[in-house]
This record gives C-alpha cells, sequence and structure tokens, in this order.
C-alpha cells in the first residue's frame, strides 16, 4: 500500500505498470487459452464435416448405381429371358456406365442366360451356374443383395449386386446380378486433405481396411480393430461421432485426433485421423509466442509508463474534466493545455474530436437509418438471387431425371406415366393430361393423365371435346388460359369447373416438325383448392416448352419402336405362311417332273429329259430356299429347338459322302478328309448335317473349277471337335467377311449375284452352330477360295472298334452346363 501512495507521477507510474501487467498477463494467458481451445474445436469441427460428407458422398453415389441397375432390371424385366433385348440393355449399361464392369441375367433355376463384360467377351460356354452363390439365394427371394467389399490384386475395390427380376403376375422369375467398381473410393479417400498431416480411410462393419491412398495397405487386408476411431465406430456402427477429434491411437498405432462417420444403408465407415503433434502444432507455437510477447510487453510497458506519467499527470486531469464535461452532454466545451508537446496536441485533437461529434451526433441517426435501409435491400436481392438460383437447379434436376426415365423405356403407356410422374414433382399442386394424335380417327385421343381419375377424364373429355387443346394442336403453338372458369373457350366444359381448376396451358408435342399431341397443365388456385387465378408464368412456360420437347422425342421413339414391332410380326407371319402355302405346290411339281423323267407318263426323247431334269434341279433350288425361310420364321419365333443324341462321327460323315453328288456341268471334284476314329458325340445330327449340306452346297455353288473339301478333325486338348469346308472358288473381299452371316446378305457383287439364291444359308449356319455351342469362322481371298470352320464343342464318347466288330465306347468329358 506505501508504493500506492505519494504523487501523481509516481503513482501512474505503480498503478500504470501494475495494471498493465495485469491486463497484459490476462489478455495473454485469456487469449491463448481461448485459441488453444478454438483449434481443438475447429479440429473436431473440420473432421466431422469432412468425414460426414465423404460417408454422405459414398452412399449417395451406391444408392444411384443400385437406382441405375434398378432401372436395368425394369427394362429387361420386358423381354424374354436371354433374349437379344435383354442382351443389348445389358451392353448399353456397361458401355454408358464403366462402374458396372460385369453384368448377368439368370434365370428361376440359377443358370445365367446373359453375361456382359467391359473386360471380355463371354461365349454361351462360359455362362455358368449360380444356383448356390448367396447373390442368387437371396435375389431370388424378392430381395436386394449386395455383397461384402472386395479387392482386386491392384487394391482396386469391388462389391456385387443382385436384384429380383418381377414378371408380369409378381412373380420372381431371374435375378439380374453385376459386379460394381467401386475405384471412386481411392479418389474420394485419396482426396481428403486437412491440417498438415491430416488423413482418411474407409473401413467394413467388421473394420477391415478396404480404402486408402496407399493401396499397399489394402492389400495387406489389414483389420483395425485396435485403433480408437475403429473401436467408438464399431461400439456405435449408426450414429455419427458424438466426440469428434478425441486422442487415441491410430492406424499405425500413433497418437492421433480421430473422428469417425457411418456410411448409410452400407455398414462401412469414414474415419479421419490427424497426428497429435501436427494438429497441436500451432497450440505450441501460439504458447511459445504468447509468453514471449508477455515479457516484451512488460518491459516496454514500464519504460513507457514511467516516461510518460511524468508528462501526463496535469494534462490529463485536465483532459479528464473535459471529457467528463463533453460526456455529460456539453459539445461546446472544449480543453486549453498548452504544454507543447503531444498532450498539447492531443488536447487540439480532442477539441477537433468534440467539434466532430457534434457534428456527427447530429447526422448519426439519419445515417444509421439509411445504412440499414441499404442492408435491407441487398439482403432481399440476394435472398431474391438464392431462390431464382435454386429453383433453375430444381429444373435442372427434374429435365435431367425425366430425361433418365424417357430412355428408361419403350413401352408408351409406361412411358407416358413415368413422365407424368416426374412432372408432378414440379407441380404438386396441379393436373397433367397427354392427348395423342390419331391418324386414322383424326382426332387429339386422350391417353394419360395425372391427379385425376382417368376413366372420368377420358368419358368427360373424350371425341369431340378438345377443343383447347387441338388450337395448340393445330397452330403448334402453346394455348395458355389465365382463368378457366370464365373463359368463353371452355364454357362447355364443366369439368374444369368442377375439379377446381383455374388456369390452363397446353403444349404441343412436336418431333421432327411434326406434331404428335399435346400435354396439358391445369393449376387449382394459389392454396389447395380456392378458386383463385394462379395463371402460369412466362419462366415455367419457358420451363415447361423445354420439357414438352424432351418429352415429344421421347414419345416418338416409343411410337416408331412399336410400330417397327408391328412390322416384324407381319413380316414373320406372311413369311411364314408364304412359304408353308409355297411347299405344296412345289412338291406336286417335282413329282410330276421326276414321273415324266422317269417315262412313267410315257417315252420322253433325250431333250425333253434334259429339261426335266432342269425343272427338277430349279425346283429343288426353290423349294430348298422357302425351306431354309421357314427355317429363319422358326428361329425368329423362339420355335427352334436342340434335340441332342448320340452321333457317331465317321458314320455320320460316310452317310453324307453316300448321298451328295457334284452337278454335271461343273469341273469339279469333291474330296473327304476325315479319320475313321472320330468321337462320338452328344449333340443335334439333323443340324450339323444341314450346317455341313449348306457349307458343301455353297463351296460347290461358288467354284467352277477345281476341288472343294470336307475335313474333320478330333482335338483332345480344346476337347471340340473341328469341321472345315475349303473351296477354291471366286472368294469374298475382306470388307464383306463381317456381313455374309447377316439374313439375306450375300457378297453382293454382279460376280457373285450370277449364282442365285436369297441369302439365308450362312445365316442358319451361325444360328444353328450357335445353338449347338461352337463357332463358325472364314478365311477367304477373292479368286483363290474361301475356307469355312465349324467349331462344335462338348465331348462325350470315344469310340473304337473291337476285332468282331463292335463298337465300345468310353466317357471322355461331360458336355459343358449351360451348352
Amino acid at each position: 500500500m506505501p508504493l500506492l501512495g505519494g504523487g501523481i507521477h509516481r503513482r501512474l507510474l505503480m498503478w500504470g505498470l501494475g495494471l498493465f501487467g495485469i491486463a497484459l498477463t490476462a489478455v495473454i494467458v485469456a487469449g491463448y487459452s481461448y485459441t488453444s481451445r478454438q483449434i481443438e474445436q475447429d479440429a473436431a469441427q473440420l473432421q466431422a464435416e469432412i468425414a460426414s460428407v465423404t460417408a454422405d458422398r459414398i452412399h449417395t453415389f451406391v444408392r444411384r448405381k443400385i437406382e441405375r441397375f434398378s432401372d436395368l432390371a425394369a427394362a429387361v424385366s420386358l423381354y424374354g429371358l436371354g433374349s437379344k433385348e435383354q442382351q443389348l440393355l445389358t451392353s448399353l449399361l456397361v458401355k454408358n456406365d464403366g462402374s458396372f464392369t460385369d453384368v448377368s441375367i439368370i434365370d428361376a433355376r440359377g443358370m445365367e442366360v446373359v453375361k456382359v463384360s467391359d473386360r471380355r467377351v463371354y461365349f454361351r460356354s462360359d455362362l455358368s451356374d449360380q444356383s448356390r452363390s448367396a447373390k442368387f439365394n437371396k435375389a431370388i427371394k424378392g430381395e436386394n443383395y449386395i455383397s461384402r467389399v472386395y479387392t482386386s490384386d491392384q487394391a482396386q475395390p469391388y462389391v456385387t449386386v443382385a436384384i429380383p427380376l418381377w414378371g408380369t403376375a409378381q412373380s420372381v422369375v431371374g435375378v439380374v446380378s453385376a459386379e460394381a467398381d467401386l475405384s471412386f473410393l481411392w479418389e474420394a479417400i485419396g482426396e481428403i486433405r486437412f491440417g498438415t498431416a491430416g488423413y482418411a480411410y474407409l473401413i467394413d462393419e467388421q473394420g477391415n481396411l478396404i480404402a486408402h491412398k496407399d493401396p499397399l495397405l489394402v492389400l495387406k487386408k489389414m483389420n483395425l480393430r485396435q485403433a480408437d476411431g475403429v473401436q467408438k465406430f464399431l461400439r456405435n456402427p449408426t450414429r455419427l461421432d458424438p466426440s469428434p477429434a478425441r486422442k487415441g491411437r491410430g492406424l499405425l498405432d500413433r497418437p492421433v485426433l480421430s473422428t469417425y462417420a457411418p456410411v448409410p444403408e452400407l455398414g462401412w465407415a469414414v474415419i479421419l485421423e490427424e497426428p497429435l503433434e501436427a494438429a497441436l502444432a500451432n497450440v505450441e507455437i501460439l504458447r511459445r509466442y504468447a509468453l514471449a510477447l508477455l515479457a516484451i510487453s512488460l518491459f516496454v510497458g514500464a519504460v513507457v509508463i514511467a516516461w510518460v506519467s511524468s508528462k501526463m499527470a496535469g494534462p490529463i486531469r485536465e483532459l479528464h474534466e473535459g471529457a467528463e464535461i463533453i460526456g455529460s452532454g456539453n459539445l461546446d466545451y472544449r480543453v486549453n493545455i498548452e504544454t507543447g508537446d503531444e498532450i498539447e496536441w492531443l488536447g487540439e485533437e480532442f477539441n477537433k474530436m468534440a467539434a466532430e461529434l457534434k457534428v456527427l451526433y447530429a447526422t448519426l441517426e439519419q445515417k444509421v437509418k439509411d445504412k440499414t435501409a441499404e442492408l435491407e435491400q441487398a439482403n432481399s436481392e440476394l435472398e431474391q438471387m438464392a431462390f431464382n438460383l435454386r429453383v433453375n437447379l430444381e429444373r435442372i434436376q427434374a429435365l435431367h431425371e425425366i430425361n433418365l426415365a424417357a430412355t428408361s423405356t419403350l413401352d408408351l403407356k409406361g412411358l407416358l406415366n413415368l413422365l407424368l410422374e416426374k412432372i408432378d414433382r414440379l407441380l404438386p399442386y396441379s393436373f397433367s393430361t397427354v392427348r395423342l394424335w390419331n391418324r386414322v380417327t383424326e382426332e387429339l385421343e386422350p391417353v394419360a393423365c395425372r391427379n385425376l381419375d382417368e376413366e372420368e377424364w377420358k368419358r368427360e373429355t373424350g371425341r369431340g371435346r378438345s377443343g383447347i387443346s387441338r388450337a395448340a394442336f393445330e397452330t403448334k403453338m402453346p394455348v395458355r388460359i389465365d382463368n378457366l372458369q370464365k373463359d368463353p373457350r371452355t364454357k362447355d366444359l364443366d369439368f374444369f369447373r368442377k375439379k377446381g381448376m383455374t388456369s390452363f396451358l397446353g403444349l404441343p408435342l412436336i418431333a421432327k416438325g411434326e406434331a404428335l399431341g399435346v400435354i396439358g397443365f391445369y393449376t387449382r388456385g394459389v392454396i389447395g383448392f380456392s378458386r383463385e387465378e394462379r395463371p402460369f408464368s412466362n419462366e415455367e412456360v419457358d420451363f415447361l416448352s423445354t420439357l414438352a420437347s424432351q418429352a415429344a422425342i421421347a414419345i416418338h421413339n416409343s411410337q416408331l419402336y412399336e410400330e417397327t414391332k408391328r412390322a416384324n410380326e407381319v413380316k414373320t407371319q406372311f413369311l411364314s405362311v408364304m412359304s408353308h402355302e409355297l411347299r405344296t405346290p412345289l412338291n406336286v411339281i417335282m413329282g410330276y417332273a421326276g414321273i415324266m423323267k422317269d417315262g412313267m407318263l410315257g417315252e420322253v426323247n433325250p431333250e425333253q429329259e434334259k429339261s426335266m431334269g432342269k425343272v427338277m434341279r430349279q425346283t429343288n433350288d426353290l423349294l430348298a430356299m422357302i425351306t431354309s425361310i421357314l427355317e429363319v420364321t422358326k428361329m425368329e419365333a423362339g420355335a427352334t429347338l436342340v434335340e441332342r443324341q448320340e452321333v457317331y462321327l465317321t458314320d455320320f460323315l460316310n452317310s453324307i459322302k453316300s448321298l451328295h453328288s457334284l452337278p454335271l456341268d461343273k469341273d469339279v471334284t469333291l474330296h473327304w478328309d476325315y479319320p475313321s476314329d472320330l468321337p462320338v458325340l452328344m449333340t443335334d445330327s439333323g443340324k450339323l448335317k444341314q450346317i455341313l449340306y449348306s457349307l458343301i452346297n455353297n463351296a460347290i455353288k461358288f467354284t467352277e473349277r477345281g476341288q472343294v473339301t470336307l475335313s474333320a478333325r478330333h482335338l483332345p486338348e480344346a476337347k471340340t471337335v473341328e469341321f472345315q469346308v475349303k473351296d477354291t472358288g471366286i472368294g469374298i473381299k475382306k470388307e464383306l467377311l463381317s456381313v455374309i452371316f447377316e439374313r439375306f446378305r450375300q457378297a453382293d457383287s454382279s460376280e457373285t449375284r450370277n449364282y442365285g439364291g436369297v441369302g439365308l444359308g450362312l445365316y442358319i449356319v451361325k444360328q444353328f452352330t450357335d445353338l449347338l455351342g461352337g463357332k463358325v469362322e472364314v478365311e477367304s481371298e477373292p479368286s483363290k477360295g474361301s475356307t469355312f470352320t465349324v467349331t462344335i464343342p462338348a465331348l462325350l464318347y470315344s469310340t473304337t472298334l473291337t476285332p468282331s466288330g463292335q463298337r465300345t465306347s468310353t466317357t471322355v468329358s461331360p458336355t459343358p452346363r449351360g451348352v
């Protein structure tokens, strides 16, 4: 207490130094404590946000892939199992979405009927039995299946997804399965950086490491139950981390700050860790700076206070008194200090401040009002901008979803229902209708609606009652009616009034310049079913017009698909009927021509016999063409069956050799090259015979002189039998080799066209070879000849002859399943 007494200079010195030291110490300690605590809180908040965002990103990606895959299942369910359409749809999914590497369709017995991959080409022999797999047994019960994550040799993460394939009677008729590449987890995890050394990794529900920026750690298949962050997740697998950035042991058994966030529905978790020494490095630096700042500030403060206190005692009292006077409200008071130093300047500035304070005080209230108004205006503009941005984003997202929905199906009714369902999300308080133009009745027929009873709508607004929609159709321009209750164009339609509709927007559905119909939108008022007008804005008209353009393209594609489908059905039926009806008269012609040629109806001269022979050959060729057309028709109708039986290949080839003859007008020899100990196959002998007959006849037809050779050999290592038909004929150009196995296709040049035919022989060869589980290949060079190679798999027996002439058979290998 004695130290605090004495004159003002002494007291200023002691009080100033003491208070300054206490205040500075308190400020520095408080600042250090607050900053330290804030650093830890910021680290916890940052880790929690990063972990949550990463988990949501992983969950959203997987969920979208499952939705995309569900859309594929809905699309392939429209076609028969193993059909070309299913093959095409699965191939499009693999091609357009790189995350799906292998997709297969499994029937109700567990057999794969379609299998597509972006890494290899699957043949029928590659299809396998999945009846015992976990994915099949769960999905066939009507439940979705997602496997645990597994990794490749390069640490790429994969997951197997399987969903049920529903039939028309709401029964499961099969399973669609896919292998999904989750390589994006590397990016999602590897890109995470926070602090100076923070990192992240992904674990499954057992604590196994499935994704890390270092693939070598993933390849070690580490289990991280010992890490504190993993232990917290395993104790609370469905909740966010209640204590983020808690100290503990980490992935490499070092002190860390760790946080986790579960990935919803998948049972995984994102773990974030930051080494403790790195996380708290700033706190240690702050502590050193605080101590240094305290020491320096105390020293400087002591010197300054000691010097200033001697100069400030009197003037300060005067300034203090002046401040009290001005503070009491007397803004006209001025201090008078003449010290010739800074105190005097301070007095002058004090007087200036008092004068300015008087002026500012007079205008302060108005300025506060003006600034408040400006801030409110700016805030209003920002809110409007945010609202417009949100609306535009929602519309863009809606257009994207509608475009995906439109490409997911070609069924017109299903397509329209999907479109209206998506539109209903944008206009929840409205009705929507679709009318399409019927070229036969020349009417806009009601076909689909939303939020209305469809039968009532069609009954009330059916034939002849589409006036306002027809106006949009005929002019190909939007029709907008703000008040349906009063507009004269709707006076005869009480249906609108009964439903509380207030406004109407009709948009023509135009594709490739042609109006297909009209999509209509009706509002129900501002709130609920009130009768207040709620007209469509110009922005809404522009947006819905864009939506109508997308819908028109999808409807046009669907209509083209339906027309093509009907045309194919008519074509197939026509070919089947005409081919069947032509066979009977041709058989009669061939029979009578044969009787006349053999002289059973009277003696014939050589010229007549020669003519009858030409008639029989031409008629036989025509009958072969008709038979080919019938066979193709059966295949397209799915009526071709494989009837397997034991085929002794040597006897089989001997019978073909004995029945085959060469035309007399060609200088061609037929050579047979096959051993006598060929094995016994379990296959369809009729289809194999037709394959070889077609190839031999084709070779003879296109060879004017030279040799046609049929060879056969057994390939035990490949478990196949190979047949080759080689000729020295006109050959085939290289650019045409890819199309000769298609229907009604030939090497279309003036030279080959002289040989006739409808181009079905090689098509049937290819289809029959595929049915037998084999493959057909061709090598050819113009003017040098062609070689067709047919390979048939599934060896079943090896046959030898005993000295007594009896055959003995030994099983070699079973027929591969799925063939």
